[in-house]
């Protein structure tokens, strides 16, 4: 039996009676031992025909990330926020990522963007992304900047940022780390910077602790990609993490032991106008 974290967050949403003023999402933290997997949650990019790399210095948009949370969260949790409707001018039902943005938007991870437009083909910031993961942890329990200023700034460059309380958050839990020039840190988050696939590949494997010692662990058969193909990069390890599903059981170090490669789920069932929730429980890349 896990430990059970229960973080309760008020949503009102006059049109799902399923919905109340205060629910609640529950995360089951599994100890050691016990024979899990993960899901890959980035997939490779279409650059013409059959061409699929994964593009680890490109840019990604908000529509990516908020997709890549809609496959992080479990099952029951994307059937329960479920939404196809949206308060966003330019997220229309027609749109591939409709669902995804329409449920995790229901699901409290952006509710730091104001007005009626998501734009979606927009890069997303690194602060951005920070207040994303920390809505996504850890929503009612910042507050509404309710961390202490008395801890200071992790960083020197965030102190006017509205993101500020969100990346200080994140910086603290390790989930995000500043800039280095030759591994010594220089202070800066550059939080109105764009941020690219592989740092975002670090960030949420960091979140989830989807980590492995060395690439030595990686499994031979792990999906592979020929724009990752240099082991002494620094996101190499990260990005084969965020690309394959597995089965895995926790080492006593604290990394993953990886066991088996796992077929990935496609995805795209869940990428229509008439898609429902349950489409993907049995849905494969064959």
């Amino acid at each position: 039996m896990g430990t059970t974290i229960t973080n309760t967050a008020t949503i009102t949403d006059p049109n799902n009676p399923d919905v109340g003023d205060e629910d609640e999402v529950t995360t089951t933290v599994v100890p050691p031992g016990e024979d899990l997997w993960r899901q890959a949650f980035l997939i490779g990019r279409t650059v013409g025909e059959g061409a699929r790399p994964i593009v680890p210095q490109g840019n990604i948009t908000r529509a990516e990330v908020a997709t890549i949370f809609f496959r992080l969260i479990e099952d029951d949790v994307r059937a329960r926020f479920w939404r196809q409707t949206n308060p966003f001018d330019d997220v229309t039902i027609d749109r591939w990522f409709n669902n995804a943005i329409s449920t995790t938007h229901n699901l409290g991870l952006f509710d730091w963007i104001d007005g009626n437009s998501f734009a979606p083909d927009q890069d997303i910031t690194r602060g951005e992304l920070a207040a994303v993961l920390v809505h996504f942890m850890n929503r009612d329990q910042i507050g509404p900047f309710a961390a202490s200023f008395s801890l200071g700034d992790e960083f020197n460059d965030v102190a006017n940022h509205w993101a500020r309380e969100f990346i200080n958050e994140a910086a603290r839990e390790g989930w995000i780390m500043g800039d280095t020039i030759n591994g010594v840190p220089t202070g800066t988050f550059r939080p109105n910077e764009p941020i690219n696939r592989a740092e975002t590949a670090a960030m949420i494997n960091r979140l989830f602790d989807r980590l492995v010692e060395s690439a030595d662990e990686l499994l031979d058969d792990m999906i592979s990609w020929h724009d990752n193909n240099n082991p002494n990069a620094w996101y190499f390890v990260y990005i084969y993490m965020a690309t394959n599903s597995f089965y895995y059981e926790w080492g006593n170090n604290g990394y993953m032991d990886l066991i088996e490669v796992r077929a990935p789920r496609e995805w795209s069932v869940l990428e229509r106008p008439n898609s429902r929730p349950g489409d993907i429980l049995t849905s494969y890349v064959r």
